[in-house]
């Protein structure tokens, strides 16, 4: 769609500038039948206008009106489509981050992660998007080099090896920018994930008198990124300055050969030298073009890479359902080790339904990871753990899941209302039975004391990581 809509305008361009050699030729009263002026007459004859001034210029208008029509339909389809894309990327990396292993996520960097979810996705998103303009410029080249040539056939085969001289000569400085992008890729990243503990940290640090130690070095890191984003802008503004003053440089020169030396008609003059100008604008554009992709390959590359290592982490995942758990749990001679450390091994342990247990150890004995075995967050390396003579291997994950009560160490509290938190977005917030099962879960879990004397009851903000929140608080929200 993108290429036809292109293809019709370039055209439609074309048209409407070699119209203007008879209607030129009308005003001036000259008489210079050029294969050209032959095309256009014959086409106005076709149409059944005639070859008069009123009527020529009313079908320059039409043609150049319908030339922006198609033009207009090509940039919103653009960006109809560069914005699908992007939808499409974030919300297909976050359904695939969800279903990643336990230990792809234990070994990534937020920040890393959110980088490539916001900018490098963003960025990735304008890489389509100059893409596409370089399309549009190869297309258009591709409709004025026959046009010029069938005018001026020297003319148009100088500039056919001049265009590839400029790119030979700027593909140094194009490469360099590549590096570079990725680079600046890497740092942002880098850079993300600082910011989030800085912000996460504040607290902490301006209690110990230690915020201008993490400050310093985020500010070093803020340094960096912006250093890196001058010198490919500087590259980008270097091919981009150029192209105007050359195309100008050339037009008159173009003019001043075929007026003064070659006494050409002053129609065709005028007629080659629009085309000619349209054409240095879409070649001499090219090399910034290619620049600004290759600013852009770090993105691509983060995103690719990002979402080919975790469509290769996706969780193993069993076939059978389970609709309760009626028997008990069973953990038979089962070890765990990451690396080559070893966390827990060869553990037996059977859970008997309907009763409580603690799991006792000092720090990094291994609970956290029992827990983690427990809800099927990670496989045992030896030994299995069943429940009702299933392997938890075999089991559904998810429907094993939403069978499990958890509250961790450091319960999980998103930046919004207290109801929001309890619900989990399981249900809308307005509706009345939505309403009641977060009354009766708040109640359940004692939270009615601390309710009472916040603002908005339920409906509360916690603030970021329940920071409003003492951390009891917390704690029941999580229950």
């Amino acid at each position: 769609m993108l290429v036809m809509l292109a293809l019709i305008g370039g055209l439609l361009d074309v048209i409407g500038i070699v119209s203007l050699l008879p209607l030129l030729q009308v005003a001036m009263g000259e008489v210079d039948e050029n294969a050209m002026t032959r095309a256009a007459v014959q086409m106005m004859a076709t149409l059944g206008i005639p070859t008069e001034f009123k009527s020529m210029a009313l079908l320059i208008v039409a043609i150049f009106l319908a030339k922006g029509t198609f033009v207009f339909a090509h940039s919103f389809w653009t960006i109809h489509t560069i914005t699908t894309v992007r939808k499409n990327i974030q919300t297909r990396l976050t359904k695939r981050i969800g279903d990643a292993s336990f230990t792809f996520y234990t070994e990534q960097d937020t920040g890393h992660v959110i980088n490539v979810l916001t900018n490098e996705t963003r960025r990735f998103a304008s890489a389509l998007k100059v893409f596409g303009q370089v399309l549009v410029g190869l297309i258009y080249i591709i409709i004025y080099v026959p046009t010029i040539l069938a005018l001026q056939f020297d003319l148009a085969l100088t500039l056919v090896v001049a265009t590839l001289a400029v790119f030979v000569a700027v593909r140094p400085l194009i490469e360099r920018t590549r590096l570079l992008s990725i680079s600046a890729s890497a740092q942002n990243s880098a850079l993300a994930s600082e910011l989030i503990q800085f912000v996460h940290a504040i607290p902490y640090l301006k209690a110990t008198a230690t915020l201008s130690n993490l400050r310093r070095h985020v500010r070093g890191r803020v340094k960096e990124v912006a250093r890196l984003d001058l010198r490919m802008g500087l590259r980008t503004a270097i091919l981009g300055g150029f192209k105007e003053p050359v195309a100008v440089a050339v037009l008159i020169l173009y003019i001043l050969v075929e007026v003064e030396i070659g006494g050409g008609s002053l129609a065709s003059v005028a007629v080659v030298a629009l085309l000619l100008y349209r054409l240095l604008n879409q070649t001499l554009g090219l090399p910034a073009s290619f620049q600004r992709i290759n600013q852009l390959t770090g993105s691509i590359t983060f995103v690719v890479d990002f979402t080919r290592d975790v469509t290769d982490a996706a969780e193993p995942n069993g076939p059978n359902l389970i609709e309760s758990i009626d028997s008990d749990i069973n953990f038979s001679n089962v070890s765990f080790s990451r690396g080559e450390q070893n966390i827990l091994r060869n553990i037996t342990l059977t859970i008997p339904r309907h009763q409580t247990i603690g799991i006792v150890g000092e720090s990094g004995a291994g609970k956290t990871t029992f827990f983690n075995l427990l809800t099927g967050l990670l496989d045992p390396n030896d030994g299995a753990i069943t429940i009702a003579d299933q392997d938890y291997r075999e089991l559904d994950r998810q429907s094993l899941r939403r069978l499990i009560g958890y509250v961790p160490q450091d319960p999980v509290i998103i930046n919004d209302t207290i109801a929001n938190n309890i619900s989990l977005y399981a249900c809308p917030p307005n509706d009345p039975d939505c309403r009641a099962q977060v009354d009766s879960a708040a109640a359940a879990a004692n939270c009615e004391s601390f309710l009472q004397i916040t603002p908005s009851g339920l409906n509360t903000m916690v603030g970021d990581r329940g920071m409003r929140l003492s951390g009891g608080q917390r704690q029941r929200i999580a229950i």
